[in-house]
This record gives C-alpha cells, structure tokens and sequence, in this order.
C-alpha cells in the first residue's frame, strides 16, 4: 500500500525536489524520508495483546 501511496505522490515530490545544480553532498529521496517515518511509526504503536 506504502509503494503504490508513493507512486502516486511522485510526481508533485518531484516538484518540490530540489535539483543538485550547485553540486553540493545530494539530498535523500522524499520517498524514502516517508517510508522511514511510516516504519518508525508503525514500530513505536504498543500491542494491546499482553
């Protein structure tokens, strides 16, 4: 569901990317950036199961 969430967004975080013109250290994916806060998310949710 994430991936196809993503793809779906891709093209308005493609405009909001900012290009490497000046040749600086290149930033990290918006794609990735959110995967990694939905993981972080989903593992700090305690089970209600104990």
């Amino acid at each position: 569901m994430v991936n196809l969430a993503l793809k779906n967004i891709e093209p308005l975080l493609c405009g909001m990317f900012a290009a490497d013109i000046k040749g600086g250290r290149p930033s990290i994916a918006p794609e990735k950036l959110l995967r990694a806060m939905l993981l972080q998310i989903f593992y700090s949710i305690r089970s209600e199961c104990s």
